[in-house]
């Protein structure tokens, strides 16, 4: 009895508590200084379209150069249908590549959340434990690779523009998985952990 009110107590955690329980138990270990590596929502998305654009632009650069002729397999009409879909599906599969990609990374679901922040209308997955660098790495890259990258690859052997558009789209989806994955690569620290609130992650640097 006592063990199961212990796991419900745990349960009812906030995000907030289960970062602060888990950012005091890697301090607690010594030898280590934390850096915030976060921005505001709202910055995020400025910044990670901004970070994004060369890859939209690469990717319609590839199908227009790089592809076969333009070509349409359905009506103009239903083309733009089926971009509608392929962006309208991108959106929850997106978030799911997060999570499958760092659960495969630390072999562990645990700790992995979904949501949406209201104001901005931004959905997000977060993993609440920490990650090595390329654990994190890797979830946080792994929807652009697989959208961006293989919706841009499949336009430039099919020459269909609904491709083109869908990976150009994914690539300024993940503006902000872009943006953290640059600002990761430039940062040193063994582990990361995601920030509840606010977009990115704080460093812990072995001192």
């Amino acid at each position: 009895m006592k063990m199961r009110q212990q796991r419900e107590q745990g349960e009812k955690k906030t995000p907030k508590e289960i970062f602060e329980e888990q950012r005091g138990a890697l301090l607690c270990r010594g030898g280590v200084t934390e850096k915030d590596c976060t921005v505001g929502i709202g910055k995020a998305n400025v910044y990670g379209i901004l970070t994004a654009l060369p890859f939209a632009a690469a990717a319609v650069l590839a199908f227009l150069f790089g592809g076969k002729d333009a070509a349409h397999i359905l009506s103009f009409g239903l083309d733009c249908i089926l971009f509608a879909a392929m962006l309208l599906v991108s959106v929850p599969v997106h978030e799911g590549l997060h999570a499958l990609f760092w659960a495969l990374a630390r072999g562990s679901f645990k700790g992995i959340r979904f949501g949406i922040v209201l104001r901005y209308l931004t959905p997000y997955c977060a993993c609440a434990y920490p990650c090595r660098r390329i654990q994190y790495f890797v979830g946080l890259i792994a929807p652009f690779v697989i959208l961006a990258v293989g919706f841009t690859v499949a336009a430039c052997l099919t020459g269909y523009w609904a491709f083109c558009a869908a990976g150009a789209a994914n690539a300024l989806l993940a503006g902000g998985d872009l943006f953290i994955a640059f600002r990761l690569l430039f940062t040193k620290g063994k582990y990361v952990l995601d920030h509840p609130e606010r977009c990115g992650f704080v460093a812990f640097i072995e001192t």
